[in-house]
């Protein structure tokens, strides 16, 4: 099921920036909670089911296919997260793998 966007929503997605000072995660999750609620937006995103999703999947080609799904995609995910990612963080994120081992990483650096 995937939330429609007017033009100024999109274009206003372009924009959204990572301030040094915001945390990516304002909580302490664990790994697993990262995982579950990962699975759970990319689930609602694509419709696929939870239980048929796996870290081999691709963001781009099974997951999120269009620029529109995948915008959805992250920004769901920011939601989830409490969070804003600038666009240039997200390269070198193209499977569901590298989807959870990124959003680990700033709970790390958040945490740590």
């Amino acid at each position: 099921m995937n939330k429609l966007q007017s033009p100024g929503e999109r274009q206003a997605t372009k924009k959204i920036k990572l301030n040094a000072a915001t945390p990516m995660i304002q909580h302490h999750y664990t790994s697993k909670e990262i995982r579950q609620k990962i699975y759970s937006v990319v689930s609602e995103v694509s419709g696929i089911e939870t239980s048929e999703l796996n870290t081999s999947h691709s963001i781009s080609d099974d997951i999120a296919p269009s620029s529109l799904d995948r915008v959805t995609l992250f920004m769901a995910l920011e939601d989830e997260f409490s969070t804003s990612v600038a666009e240039d963080e997200l390269e070198g994120i193209d499977t569901l793998e590298d989807l959870i081992r990124f959003v680990e990483r700033k709970a790390n650096m958040i945490s740590a």
